[in-house]
């Protein structure tokens, strides 16, 4: 009997079951935490067998991560430390259970704004601003004092409040500003007095104002084209010290008789100093459908006269009447995109439809002097030409016999020989590198029709490394269509000898308003005048005032024009002459206070004034002249006409011959 007894109590006393599962609960799963520490929760967690059984009299051990926002102690009980969220595990044998938790900041329950009423002076050159002082606190009356409050003006055309609670006077009147948090709130009143008195002397001017599509000389004599798109105009000023209330600037556009035709207004803040058309006081865009030939403008500063600075009379620009604003009309820019079939590499073919034109077509909306732009896809275009040995390809025999035989095609065709023929090209495949990513006709003598003017090839989009370098070559084999050399810039052949800039630079900033005005842009943003020209090879891109004026001209739009209606006062006039031997002497560059017929830009000569930095601010094409009875010397005698400003800015002369070479003369002021 003792035996058996024995055996029983050993059978008894077996392995205990195994941890199968855990389950932690808690009775909520959310903790408060205050500046006066923050809740407990006690963890429940519960074991189970296999077969469910609850199992008890297991060790367990307890853990949260991550570890700052929670405490858990042995037994499971948790104390909320930091606002965030947290995992509590509960561990035991091989199993683990798992609970998450939120820890919440103390809710707010009321608000106190220790600030009296408050007053503030708005004067135009100084920003009347003061901070709130809040404090919010819980529902026992603890202080929160790092709880964030949500902040609010009543009327914020009389003060405003950022975030911070840092009040801003904006017009006269009186309004509350209110603090709210999770349930409280609390408000001040505000009152704002308004003086627009300027000090003694403090004038206002506005001192120029650019209109730009793309780009812009420091004369303005570029005109605006219709067709789609809009124009930005860079407001200029100066003050002698920082406005920091806004005021109000309205442009105007009038026809022949005075009537308004477009009008609007915009506010903005007058720096202190003299700003430039690279970083304007403010910038208006003109919708494109209000350009047309014709027309006048007129710019204001304060029209509602609600300053008064030293004098009215620069308030205005132009200063006497209106300004005409020189507009043409240019023709339609007709594009056919020609897929070609290589059927020499197993029929590879380019890629563009209508579905991804755009992409061949942006940077030419964004830069070329273009207005209304129509294209259409042709069928695909087969040759047998090879396209190289690879990895190379695209080299000048391939590019030469493609673009003759789609000449052909272009001048035999009845409805689209007016347009330029686009050949896009896909690399085929073991095909790595493109000698060159295009190519295309230039037109000889000036010529825009007929055979060799309207044809050029591309590389597919997208095939490049550079993303953009497509779109970019269109347009620069668009740019030998229309008559232009390559700028000299990365090594390019065959450059214009008359290029303004010997690095291909854009020399002058342009605007990128072609962003602006689809929106996806804030405000037409400058662009550096280190910019390459399109026609080089340097990148970043852009388009210079040279190439952009001899495309507009080439396409028969419209000759350069003045923009205002008065021509400019000052000039630099160049003497000097040309030997026998072709050497320049200059005699003098003199800046004189006169006012100079506007002689013929033509030649093969080319006179560049300078500031000292190097920067183009404008420039003359002359042709040699006859000295009377000598054929030892042929003089050169031209006048660079300049703005008031650009005059102020000159510093040098470049004269530049057909060779290439330079001379160069510091301007002098005065009589020679």
């Amino acid at each position: 009997m003792l035996s058996a007894l024995a055996l029983a109590a050993c059978a008894d006393s077996g392995p205990a079951v195994a941890v199968f599962s855990i389950e932690v609960t808690a009775p909520s799963a959310t903790l408060l935490v205050g500046p006066g520490g923050g809740q407990t929760v006690q963890m429940t967690a519960t074991l189970r067998s296999a077969s469910g059984d609850v199992l008890t009299g297991r060790r367990i051990e307890w853990s949260v991560d991550p570890w700052g926002f929670a405490f858990v102690d042995d037994n499971g009980l948790v104390t909320a430390r930091l606002p965030g969220t947290a995992v509590v595990r509960a561990r035991s044998e091989e199993r683990t259970g798992a609970f998450a938790i939120t820890v919440a900041p103390v809710p707010v329950a009321t608000i106190d704004i220790t600030s009296p009423g408050i007053a503030l002076t708005r004067t135009p050159l100084a920003v009347a601003a003061q901070q709130v002082a809040a404090v919010a606190y819980d529902s026992v009356g603890t202080a929160l004092p790092d709880r964030t409050l949500n902040w609010l003006s009543r009327d914020a055309a009389v003060a405003s409040v950022n975030a911070s609670g840092l009040v801003t006077a904006v017009g006269a009147g009186s309004t509350y500003v209110l603090a709210t948090g999770d349930r409280g709130s609390d408000s001040v009143l505000v009152t704002v007095t308004v003086e627009n008195g300027l000090p003694a002397g403090f004038d206002v001017a506005i001192t120029d104002a650019s209109w730009t599509q793309a780009s812009q000389n420091a004369e303005g004599t570029i005109p605006m084209l219709t067709g789609g798109r809009a124009a930005v105009v860079n407001v200029m000023t100066s003050a002698p010290s920082a406005m920091a209330a806004p005021s109000v600037f309205e442009l105007r556009l009038t026809d022949a008789n005075g009537a308004t035709r477009w009008s609007a207004r915009r506010s903005a803040t007058i720096p202190a100093g003299a700003t430039t058309a690279a970083n304007p006081t403010l910038q208006f865009l003109v919708p494109a459908a209000e350009l047309a030939p014709g027309l006048q403008w007129e710019l204001r500063w304060n029209p509602d006269g609600e300053f008064s600075d030293a004098d009215a009379a620069t308030d205005r620009y132009p200063r006497i009447g209106r300004a005409g604003l020189a507009v043409v009309q240019p023709p339609t820019l007709k594009l056919r995109f020609v897929p070609v079939t290589l059927t020499a590499h197993n029929n590879t073919t380019g890629v563009v439809s209508a579905a991804n034109a755009e992409e061949y077509l942006r940077v030419i909306r964004q830069i070329a002097p273009v207005g209304a732009i129509e294209f259409s896809i042709a069928p695909p275009f087969a040759t047998s030409t090879s396209f190289g040995a690879p990895p190379n390809g695209a080299g000048s025999a391939f590019w030469i016999a493609l673009l003759q035989q789609l000449d052909v095609e272009r001048v035999a065709s009845a409805e689209y020989a007016d347009a330029h023929w686009v050949g896009v090209v896909q690399p085929p495949a073991g095909f790595t590198f493109a000698t060159f990513g295009g190519f295309g006709f230039i037109p000889s003598n000036g010529a825009s029709f007929g055979p060799g003017t309207r044809t050029f090839g591309v590389i597919n989009t997208n095939w490049f490394f550079r993303e953009s370098q497509t779109r970019e070559l269109v347009m620069h084999e668009l740019g030998h269509n229309l008559g232009r050399n390559h700028a000299p810039c990365g090594g390019a052949t065959g450059t214009d000898v008359n290029f303004p800039d010997p690095g291909g630079r854009v020399g002058e900033g342009g605007h990128d308003t072609h962003s602006f005005q689809r929106g996806v842009a804030e405000r037409a943003f400058s662009i550096s005048s280190n910019h390459g020209d399109t026609m080089g090879y340097c990148t970043p891109v852009w388009i210079s005032t040279y190439s952009y004026a001899a495309m507009l001209t080439f396409r028969g739009s419209a000759t350069l024009a003045a923009r205002q209606a008065t021509p400019p006062t000052r000039a630099v006039v160049v003497h000097g002459a040309v030997q026998a031997t072709g050497q320049v002497s200059l005699r003098h560059a003199v800046l004189l206070p006169a006012t100079y017929a506007d002689a013929p830009d033509a030649g093969d000569w080319v006179a560049i004034a300078r500031d000292a930095s190097g920067e183009v601010l404008a420039q003359r094409r002359f042709a040699l002249g006859r000295l009377d009875h000598s054929d030892s010397e042929r003089p050169i005698a031209v006048a660079i006409p300049l703005s008031d400003l650009s005059a102020a800015r000159v510093a040098w002369i470049e004269v530049r011959a057909p060779s290439g070479t330079s001379t160069r003369l510091d301007v002098t002021r005065g009589a020679p």
